[in-house]
């Protein structure tokens, strides 16, 4: 092959390749004028991930007008993109309520101060152990959920912004959750 035919299969390759979406890829074979067969590569996806951004996007909004509206500061939700364990890269999204944090962080206060990772209610085997939480702290996280619940009704009858915006969240999630 001669050099023009290189820069023609080249230019044609470049020319050939279409995005039409951005993320799985499907080939199909384009001949040029001199027969000979090129491959061209086309970009398509399922748009999940532009559907989960959205939610995340429509998510912050709610919590953030609603952090704004409430007057209480544990009752405020922050979200988080971190890692689901220490010991691993893949991220999980969380919004959690600063009482649940503050519970959590002060579980591990007294687990560090005794001098082990289990005390008392801890070392039962219960579902409490895996986020370290004693009885006391559970019914506390209980009544403060509950709290958090009647708070956020009544925040969302009371305030149609906040109402628009929890319509938002439940459209992205929808969209999200039908997204191929």
């Amino acid at each position: 092959m001669t050099f023009n035919k290189y820069v023609k299969a080249f230019l044609a390759t470049s020319c050939i390749i279409v995005a039409t979406n951005a993320f799985s890829l499907n080939s199909s074979p384009t001949t040029t004028e001199d027969s000979e067969t090129i491959e061209s590569i086309t970009v398509t996806g399922d748009g999940k991930a532009f559907y989960r951004q959205l939610m995340n996007l429509a998510e912050d909004d709610f919590f953030d007008l609603y952090n704004q509206i409430t007057e209480n500061e544990d009752l405020k939700v922050k979200c988080k993109t971190k890692n689901r364990h220490g010991f691993t890269r893949i991220k999980q999204r969380k919004c959690e309520s600063a009482f649940v944090s503050r519970i959590k962080y002060d579980n591990v206060q007294v687990s560090i101060e005794s001098g082990s990772r289990r005390t008392g209610a801890l070392s039962s085997g219960t579902w409490m152990n895996r986020i370290g939480l004693t009885t006391k702290s559970y019914s506390e996280m209980k009544k403060l959920r509950k709290q958090q619940i009647e708070d956020l009704e009544q925040k969302i009858k009371d305030n149609p912004e906040l109402q628009q915006k929890l319509i938002k969240l439940l459209q992205s999630k929808e969209k999200y959750k039908n997204a191929s």
